[in-house]
């Protein structure tokens, strides 16, 4: 007997191996097994099994049986299959997803006694029981085998109760026997999500993310593939997990883009959960308060059922938002710090409220400047200013992660006039800290959460042992703190400023996302915003807390400037430590795009921008240039980018990557 095996190696076909007699009895599709490969013992999965057939070739033989049991299914290789065409990787790095390292199936299997009895509604308000209902008369549909809508767009304005209505979908999957994956943007909204669900679930719930250790992954696994667990939370790497009865996918914070691999496969967990859900005939759920322009849009066009939260879920009104002016603004110790936040984090705390400030940078000066020849200290592997952190004394890279000691001089002209520009997060702490010194203050960014833990410093700040949290983007994303009742943004400017298509975008949702926070439970919060840009329409649209408004407008722009969501791009990155080498190379690849284009009659089909330098143009010592393929149809550039991927082979001083449907064009 000969099996079809799919290796975890960067080529993507499929391999055949002699089974040897004395597994034939014992080995299943759909299981691992180990193989000798170019000299090399690899592990593979079954996905065929059939009878031997004479070939002009001798065929090495399977060295040993890895699982007893199926650990994937059909539905994972077609899903396999799906991510490897779209993403441009191999099938058996796609495949391998799904399988934890060291995953290793018991002989013995424990049952667990499982128990609905705690499993109870809550009550929801008419709003949140109309959503509901929508959701439920089309899983119904679902499960009665009718023509039914599988994904929808869940807008919901912050605080609105999303999370009751996930808790309601769980609670119907669960009753059904179905399994359910909840995906979060952020580990640290896990302990929360978990949190809010054991309160009210008498069901184990897997907790996936990078932080556990593998052997308590590899528990989990085994019994969410037997069935013992059918509630599963985490960040994007929770959607491979071996659920083969899944009912519901729920994405919450859609929009963040930490959705998107950063590596390779570089898919979109977003797409990925929507193809998964309809090969297993389940429901396919985005919530947001600030959706992506590209899933609204795709809401307006039907391919996604928009389903509304207006209000808040306690009929609070939503925050109040003031706008200061920084070019006319009284300041406090520096240029971004008003004596109009002092007064109102002044005011709130008297009145035992808490406050939230939000710098979305981290360190203490943002960078370094000599005031005699103006030369700024630049880290010397990427095009990136160093950062001075006050906490060790050292300027750090935050994009390759390179420390190095405090200067005294201008390494050019050697003037000790250096000047510090510029403020992080840790600056303002300090300056926070000296005005308010009675008062306990805690820091919530990448940097802090290295000395304590994320529960610790969000546990600290919900129960009343912290009044003041200064944090990065981490604190905007879907986080409940009763008693907030006024948010500070100190520079709204840091994204809009950014050279991206979708600054005005991620500026809206997370100054959104930050104002949320506040006046959630007893009474009005309020939010400051700071910038030196409030005639700018996606500040004044925050102002008016009108998301409708902002897309409109937004749209508008895309639309002029021909960007998604009115055409598909395709990213094409080359990198080399040589930068006169990577530019040849992007030059060969734009003539062999040009040839592709011409050979499958695509002219007119396909814009092609570059190449050209990326905006940052080196990263931990390589030079970076790119070139930007926009359509108006995907399949086109999918087509293009798997001909590269095939056939354009650059040398080994080179890299080359594709993304599909790129969320920064840094």
């Amino acid at each position: 007997m000969l099996a079809e095996i799919i290796l975890n190696i960067p080529i993507n076909k499929t391999f055949e191996y002699k089974i040897p007699a004395s597994l034939e009895k014992s080995i299943n599709c759909y299981t691992r097994v180990k193989v000798n490969f170019r000299n090399k013992v690899e592990l593979g999965i079954i996905s065929k099994i059939y009878e031997q057939q004479e070939r002009p070739y001798e065929l090495k033989e399977i060295i040993t049986l890895y699982d007893e049991y199926p650990i994937i299914s059909e539905k994972e290789i077609e899903l396999a299959r799906w991510i490897s065409k779209r993403y441009f990787t191999s099938i058996g790095e796609a495949l391998f997803l799904f399988v934890p390292k060291g995953l290793r199936e018991q002989k013995k299997q424990e049952q667990i006694n499982k128990s609905n009895e705690l499993i109870h509604a809550n009550d929801l308000n008419e709003e949140q029981e109309g959503v509901f209902q929508q959701i439920k008369l089309e899983w119904e549909k679902i499960k009665r085998r009718e023509q039914s809508t599988n994904n929808f767009l869940l807008y919901g304005v912050t605080g609105s109760g999303k999370t009751e209505i996930y808790f309601q979908i769980i609670k119907q999957m669960i009753q059904d026997g179905k399994q359910v994956v909840l995906l979060l943007p952020e580990i640290a909204l896990t302990p929360q999500m978990m949190e809010f669900f054991k309160e009210k679930l008498g069901e184990e719930i897997a907790l996936i993310h990078s932080k556990i250790s593998n052997s308590k992954k590899l528990t989990l696994y085994r019994k969410i593939m037997r069935g013992e667990i059918n509630i599963i939370i985490g960040p994007r790497s929770a959607l491979f997990v071996p659920a083969f009865n899944l009912g519901c996918i729920i994405v919450d914070e859609e929009h963040d883009d930490s959705y998107k691999s950063a590596k390779k496969p570089r898919y979109d967990a977003r797409f990925v959960a929507i193809k998964r859900a309809s090969l297993y005939g389940a429901l396919c759920i985005f919530g947001s308060a600030t959706p992506s322009i590209e899933s609204w849009y795709s809401a307006s066009k039907g391919e996604l059922k928009l389903l509304r939260l207006e209000k808040r879920f306690n009929n609070l009104p939503l925050p109040t938002v003031e706008l200061v002016n920084l070019t006319s603004a009284e300041k406090y110790q520096d240029f971004y710090i008003s004596k109009r936040i002092i007064e109102a984090i002044s005011e709130r705390l008297e009145r035992k409220q808490k406050v939230i400030i939000f710098l979305n940078r981290r360190g203490f000066n943002s960078f370094i400047q000599c005031r005699d020849c103006g030369l700024v200290l630049y880290c010397d592997s990427c095009s990136i200013p160093l950062t001075y952190h006050n906490a060790n004394h050292k300027l750090h890279c935050h994009y390759c992660g390179i420390e190095k000691e405090m200067v005294t001089e201008c390494p050019d002209c050697h003037s000790k006039n250096l000047k510090y520009l510029g403020l992080g997060t840790e600056k303002v702490e300090q300056i926070i800290q000296n005005y308010f010194q009675n008062y306990k203050i805690a820091r919530f960014d990448a940097d802090s959460v290295k000395e304590s833990n994320y529960d610790e410093i969000l546990n600290n700040f919900k129960n009343g042992d912290t009044d003041i949290l200064i944090g990065t983007q981490m604190i905007t994303k879907g986080h409940h703190f009763p008693d907030v009742n006024l948010v500070c943004v100190i520079n709204a400017d840091i994204l809009l400023n950014m050279p991206d298509f979708r600054a005005n975008e991620k500026t809206f949702q997370t100054l959104v996302q930050v104002s949320g926070r506040a006046g959630r439970t007893y009474e009005i919060g309020h939010v400051i915003i700071q910038t030196l840009r409030p005639t700018h329409y996606a500040i004044e649209c925050v102002v008016n807390q009108d998301y409708e408004s902002f897309i409109d407008k937004e749209l508008k722009v895309r639309k002029s400037l021909n960007y998604p969501p009115f055409v598909r791009m395709l990213r094409i990155l080359i990198k080399g430590k040589e930068e006169q080498r990577a530019l040849v190379a992007s030059k060969k690849l734009l003539f062999s795009i040009q040839q592709f284009i011409l050979q499958m009659n695509l002219k007119g089909k396909v814009i092609i921008l570059g190449p050209s330098k990326a905006p940052i143009e080196k990263i931990e010592s390589s030079y970076r240039y790119h070139i930007i393929l926009k359509s108006h149809n995907r399949g086109v550039l999918i087509d293009i980018g798997n001909y590269l991927n095939d056939n354009y082979k650059v040398d080994s001083h080179l890299n080359i990557e594709f993304d599909i449907d790129p969320v920064s064009l840094l």
